[in-house]
């Protein structure tokens, strides 16, 4: 759903998604969140992509994958 919502260029529902469901207690898996930060570094924002690894990712125990760091590379 989130994916789906990046590819109709309605980013900032995307991000609404994703607070609402870390609100309900729902956490992410890598699956979620390598979208996410592909989707926000295609969407040229990258602060946001950094974040999300940073403060979301990584206190939540979930390690940035090959996957996500290539994303944030290219």
């Amino acid at each position: 759903m989130i994916h789906g919502l990046f590819k109709s260029k309605r980013v900032d529902e995307a991000m609404n998604l994703l607070r609402e469901m870390l609100h309900k207690n729902m956490v992410p898996n890598a699956v979620t969140y390598n979208s996410l930060i592909d989707d926000l570094c295609k969407s040229g924002r990258l602060t946001s992509a950094l974040d999300l690894m940073e403060k979301e990712m990584h206190p939540r125990g979930q390690a940035a994958e090959v996957v996500i760091k290539s994303s944030v590379i290219s």
